[in-house]
């Protein structure tokens, strides 16, 4: 079965359009891995011979005597769709673990504590691919991809805010316009991560002027973040729900709203087009929007500044 997959890679990797893919064989059991990869990649598939019976009979049809794979029926069965899997895996960008992990966990131990949960943090180019080659079922991350191998489903709108240092200029605002923003003053995440490039869409054209002695400093962590403008000033651009564990004294003076329209990014779950477990897509939505704040949850006039993912 792996020298099929691996010459089936060869193939797919150098398709044209529209490509049609034909399988035959008796057993499905030997052919499944390689049905969830066609599946998620051709634009016809057409299956024949022996297996097409275990199909039939998982949706209901008469197959008489005709050979049959019952341990694979669940599987494919609807059943199976409108059940909550037992082991769910899960992939989850930097900047939304801290926010969206703790719910899930959270969530599914009060509901389903039957289903075991794993989470793992990625970037987003390798959890793409993680969900495409099947080794994990649900991704958490910011859209629009652009990728007609993944399905996308919107779950919230999150605005950005700005983290100031209490001893720069911006401080003394309510308010900040983003075409304000200064690259010689803005502290960022470093190369890969997602929300740099956001942070970077958001400052348009601007570019560093190194007129400052301040260091050019990049982390991977938001918190890491935070603390640099604490100790050496100037700001960062933070995803509003991350800085809802500071002390209301402290957002009041270092938390700032930016002007409308305000820039927001597109947080969805994902997942391969193979993937059919719609209880358990719902129970993962369930568990994200279950206390995020309601006018998130569309986005609206005043935060329509939809800031998504860059090429």
């Amino acid at each position: 079965m792996q020298a099929e997959v691996e010459n089936a890679e060869k193939i797919l990797n150098h398709a044209e359009r529209p490509f049609t893919a034909i399988m035959g064989g008796a057993k499905i059991s030997d052919k499944i891995l390689l049905i969830e990869r066609l599946l998620d990649t051709v634009d016809n598939l057409i299956i024949g011979g022996g297996m097409t019976y275990t199909f039939t009979k998982a949706q209901g049809g008469s197959i008489g005597k005709s050979l049959l794979e019952a341990d694979k029926m669940k599987a494919l069965s609807a059943d199976e769709v409108d059940t909550i899997a037992a082991s769910i895996r899960i992939g989850v960008i930097p900047t939304l673990s801290p926010t969206l992990a703790p719910k899930i966990v959270d969530w599914f131990a009060k509901h389903h504590p039957e289903s075991e949960i794993s989470l793992e943090e990625l970037q987003t180019k390798d959890l793409m691919a993680r969900i495409k080659d099947g080794s994990l079922d649900i991704g958490l991350l910011v859209t629009p991809l652009d990728d007609s191998h993944l399905i996308e489903q919107p779950l919230f709108y999150e605005p950005f805010v700005l983290y100031v240092s209490t001893e720069h200029p911006f401080s003394k605002l309510k308010h900040v316009n983003s075409d304000n923003l200064q690259m010689d003053d803005l502290w960022l995440l470093s190369e890969g991560h997602c929300f740099r490039d956001q942070a970077l869409k958001v400052c348009g054209d601007r570019r560093r002027k190194r007129s400052t002695n301040r260091a050019m400093f990049e982390s991977g962590s938001l918190e890491t973040l935070r603390k640099m403008v604490d100790r050496s000033g100037g700001y960062t651009l933070l995803p509003a729900l991350t800085v809802d564990d500071i002390d209301e004294n402290r957002r009041r003076r270092q938390v700032r709203e930016l002007v409308s329209p305000v820039p927001t990014r597109e947080v969805s779950m994902i997942h391969s087009r193979v993937y059919k477990r719609k209880a358990t897509l719902n129970a993962i939505s369930a568990a994200i929007i279950a206390d995020i704040p309601k006018s998130y949850l569309k986005l609206d006039s005043g935060r329509k500044n939809r800031v998504g993912m860059m090429s």
